[in-house]
């Protein structure tokens, strides 16, 4: 059926013989338009219980993520500081190694001389020469009791 005015023809409600209105039918075999979908629901109060449930969980992990970052920035400051201490560490006892070595080089050398003056020389002997060339004595070592140096007590 074609309208001569241009409107549009009502939709499609079923054969010609069908009821127009539901309550009209006594069983719906042709449902209208619209009843073919779900109808949209308000929330009801479990599905507001479910979404509060879920904005309570997202709020919780939000807070626990916050503290985890936290945590995870000062374990990184406290390993850093460490490492700062640790650097500084080292330095100061290379330090003190290379010192050390100089003082054990030196004292080899103490050792070495005086083995060499042992060897040419008598036991409780110096051998220091004067000015003049000749072997002097030296009165201040000797077999003697020191109360001053090393080993002295």
């Amino acid at each position: 059926m074609a309208d001569p005015y241009g409107n549009i023809p009502p939709p499609y409600m079923g054969p010609p013989n069908a009821p127009t209105h539901p309550q009209d039918s006594p069983s719906i075999e042709f449902a209208p338009f619209f009843g073919d979908f779900v109808p949209i629901s308000s929330p009801t109060p479990q599905d507001d219980q479910l979404a509060a449930i879920e904005e309570e969980k997202r709020r919780r992990n939000t807070a626990a993520s916050a503290r985890f970052r936290i945590k995870k920035k000062e374990r990184e400051q406290a390993l850093e500081q460490t490492a700062a201490e640790m650097t500084e560490k080292v330095v100061g006892l290379e330090a003190k190694v290379g010192q050390l070595e100089l003082e054990n080089k030196w004292l080899r050398g103490l050792i070495t001389e005086k083995s060499k003056n042992v060897v040419g020389g008598k036991a409780g002997e110096s051998s220091k020469k004067d000015s003049k060339g000749k072997k002097s004595e030296d009165k201040s070592r000797g077999p003697g009791k020191h109360t001053d140096g090393v080993g002295t007590a």
